[in-house]
């Protein structure tokens, strides 16, 4: 829709603002596709790529072992997004040339018979449909065929017999495959034993078939993957952790969204608008989502000209969103131990720490004040190993370079840390920054109150719930 939606909106056969289709832009909620995609070349490349080399080595005879592309990392990077662009810019592209694309939830892989039935008609719909039927007229065929069980289903089994598509390549043989397929499935870090095994053949290439597995999902994913269904060992490369955007392509897309709608503005406002918007969402791709969505409303109001739009009301909207999805981030783990999560994030700069440093850096922190509240201690039994992995889970740390762990969007650090100082003042009482009294706070606290000097954001007013 987004690439469509581009390409129609540009013909240069309508004059004016192009206002109609500007409400439905503003209700598209920010996992859905992105209208006005941009970056991620890098991901795009190697998928197409891969999926390129998958059937040259089909129609040589041999297979492509290890396969699997993983894109993960923190909510709103853009995961979901990248998977739908694809499937967006290959079903506009021609059929011969392009992969075919299968998007799956995770909740179906647990049944192989009904993925390989998907599988057959995105590839032919007519040998599709005729496997399909083949696949549910009776338990035998089911059972001898695709080797999944009578129903073709699991069932409770604790662990479940690995799929055989040995009957996709019997229906499709070399010749008839003209294009790879991409089997796409996100949230993958949620996948159970059952869910998991399907991936694994399809990672392995035992039955050698161009079929290419590209999954997404959060930080943890590849964790997930290698305990859940065996896959431990992906190709040098084909793990892709997505943070923010690059300089510009923020920019690229809010002027790509100008354009598109026809608005009325002077060059020279359209790059102002779009330098703002580039720099309050911290070139993360949800926010970025969101403060278009606001600039959209306020377009809305204004008639399409830039130069009249309430550009307050546009931060203020944009903001509201962002703090939403921030609230919506923190686990009831997070929220309880609020004060040793601002610590930690404090501690964790852009330079970021190795894993071991940020677990020194935990239990430093819980032994600090033990006769303390509980917003400064670990949640009930779980250790600082578990409850590192459980903030990389929520998107509050990822992978960085060089082995070390960062916060992956700059304005999330600074909500956790402005969330930690509003409950120390609760817990302190009421005063100044400057002249703590130390028998009221510990050398931690006073450092922390101190990192707001650095941290602004920390006291955004539309923080504290305002935001309208």
């Amino acid at each position: 829709m987004a690439g469509l939606t581009e390409m129609t909106a540009n013909t240069g056969q309508d004059r004016g603002p192009d206002l109609d289709r500007l409400p439905d832009f503003i209700e598209e909620r920010d996992r859905n596709a992105a209208w006005f995609f941009v970056g991620r070349t890098i991901q795009v490349e190697y998928i197409e790529r891969t999926c390129d080399l998958a059937l040259r080595r089909f129609r040589e005879g041999a297979a492509l072992a290890g396969a699997t592309v993983l894109i993960q990392g923190a909510p709103g990077a853009g995961k979901t997004a990248l998977l739908k662009h694809l499937r967006e810019k290959w079903a506009m592209a021609d059929a011969e040339a392009a992969p075919a694309a299968l998007y799956v939830d995770p909740s179906e892989l647990g049944d192989p018979a009904a993925i390989m039935a998907r599988i057959a008609e995105a590839l032919d719909p007519a040998k599709g449909a005729e496997f399909r039927r083949t696949t549910t007229s009776g338990g035998e065929a089911k059972a001898g065929v695709l080797g999944v069980g009578v129903g073709g289903t699991w069932g409770t089994a604790t662990a479940p017999p690995p799929p055989d598509f040995g009957a996709l390549r019997m229906l499709f043989p070399a010749e008839a495959w003209t294009r790879p397929l991409c089997l796409m499935v996100d949230e993958v870090q949620g996948l159970t034993q059952h869910q998991a095994a399907l991936l694994r053949p399809l990672h392995l290439a035992g039955d050698g078939l161009p079929i290419v597995p590209v999954l997404a999902g959060l930080a943890s994913s590849q964790e997930a993957l290698a305990k859940q269904g065996g896959i431990s060992r992906l190709s040098t490369g084909a793990v892709h952790t997505l943070g923010r955007l690059d300089a510009g392509q923020a920019a690229e897309a809010v002027q790509r969204m100008l354009a598109c709608f026809r608005i009325e503005a002077e060059d020279a406002e359209a790059a102002r608008w779009a330098a703002l918007l580039e720099h309050i969402s911290d070139r993360w791709p949800q926010h970025l989502q969101n403060a278009m969505r606001a600039l959209g409303g306020g377009l809305l109001q204004a008639g399409g000209v830039l130069s009249s739009v309430d550009e307050a009301a546009v931060l203020r909207h944009a903001r509201a969103w962002r703090l939403e999805s921030y609230r919506q981030r923190r686990s009831p783990e997070m929220r309880g131990a609020v004060i040793l999560v601002g610590h930690l994030m404090a501690a964790v700069r852009d330079g970021g720490l190795h894993r071991h440093q940020i677990v020194d850096t935990i239990r430093a922190r819980i032994h600090d004040r033990p006769e303390g509240s509980s917003a400064r201690r670990l949640p009930k039994g779980i250790s600082p190993e578990d409850f590192l992995e459980h903030l990389i889970h929520r998107g509050a740390l990822q992978e960085g370079e060089d082995d070390r762990l960062v916060c992956p969007i700059p304005s999330f650090r600074s909500f956790l840390i402005g969330e930690a100082v509003r409950t120390m003042f609760n817990e302190l009482g009421d005063f100044m920054l400057e002249g703590v009294d130390e028998h009221s706070a510990t050398e931690h606290d006073i450092r922390l109150l101190d990192e707001l000097a650095r941290e602004p954001e920390a006291l955004d007013p539309w923080a504290d719930g305002h935001a309208e």
